[in-house]
């Protein structure tokens, strides 16, 4: 009994210390949780530190690095402006330095062109002067000189002339007519004729185209003149051209008569047999050569009348003096 008792006594006492002790544990357990809680905290608040830390530093080394970059590109735009203005001023220098040697070589072309054009200048007036000088023989001596040589071609030529007198021999002996053989005859006095034609065209040397004109002006003396062409070629020309028209005027009959002796040659080539009569024949070609003979007089008498040649000879001189009194000083 007394040991129910007691037990009854401790009963709450021991269930209080049951109740206290589970408290405690409660508690202590809530201390724990706190505890752990607050650790967890701190951890967190640690990470968060790190992480906020990390943040930072990471932000301090992309700074430090956009800085750095940042400083690397203003080096680099400092240099590369640098460069610029080195290379600008480099340039700028070069292209002075080529200016400077433009305008020397300019100075230089001009005073080479200059002086050219002072020099040709002494070389056209030399050459006029030059040219001057030679007119002035031209006049004085060359034309003289010239007319005397060429007037001489108005002249009947002597070789000619001899071989004229060869066929016409000939053709008017009757012993050769006798000698020839009638079949050949007609071929032998075609060509007998054609010979002496010819020979009559060398006999005054005038183996022109039909209606020759002569060439020589006052005009065209002058243009050469100007045009600094004037020669001894032109004096020669100018003066042949006079004994050319001199030819014309005094032996137009004589051209005619040796194309109708040349043209009946022609007709006797053309035949197929000899005319019934060859004294007719023969008195024909001596008819004609007679005449050419009294033609060939009467030129020997009109050549010496004209004056184209003298007129040409003037036309030169007049030309020459007239150039000579405008351009000399």
């Amino acid at each position: 009994m007394k040991k129910i008792i007691l037990i009854l006594l401790f009963l709450p006492l021991f269930t209080y210390a049951q109740d206290g002790y589970s408290w405690n544990q409660q508690r202590q357990a809530e201390q724990n949780r706190q505890i752990q809680q607050l650790q967890q905290q701190q951890r967190q608040q640690q990470q968060q530190q790190q992480q906020q830390q990390q943040q930072q530093q990471l932000q301090q080394q992309q700074q430090l690095q956009q800085q750095q970059q940042l400083q690397q590109q203003q080096i680099a735009l400092a240099q590369q402006q640098q460069q610029q203005r080195a290379a600008e001023k480099a340039r700028l220098e070069a292209e002075q330095e080529r200016i400077k040697k433009e305008q020397e070589r300019v100075r230089q072309e001009q005073e080479r062109l200059e002086q050219e054009k002072l020099r040709l200048a002494a070389e056209k007036e030399r050459q006029r002067q030059e040219y001057l000088v030679k007119l002035g023989n031209y006049r004085d001596n060359e034309v003289q000189v010239q007319f005397d040589k060429i007037i001489k071609e108005r002249n009947l030529s002597i070789q000619a002339k001899k071989d004229m007198e060869k066929i016409k021999s000939e053709l008017l002996d009757k012993t050769w007519w006798r000698q020839q053989d009638n079949v050949l005859l007609i071929g032998v006095l075609a060509s007998q004729i054609n010979a002496f034609s010819n020979f009559l065209l060398d006999l005054i040397e005038m183996n022109l185209p039909p209606n020759p004109v002569a060439t020589y002006s006052r005009e065209i003396l002058d243009q050469t003149l100007k045009t600094g062409d004037f020669n001894a070629l032109v004096v020669a020309q100018t003066i042949r051209d006079g004994v050319i028209a001199d030819k014309i005027t005094a032996g137009s009959t004589l051209l005619q008569l040796s194309k109708i002796f040349k043209d009946f040659g022609q007709r006797i080539g053309e035949s197929t047999e000899l005319p019934e009569s060859q004294r007719r024949l023969r008195n024909e070609i001596k008819s004609q050569i007679q005449r050419i003979d009294q033609e060939i007089r009467r030129y020997e008498i009109e050549i010496q009348k004209q004056d184209n040649a003298l007129k040409a000879k003037q036309t030169l001189l007049n030309s020459i003096n007239d150039y000579l009194s405008v351009n000399r000083n």
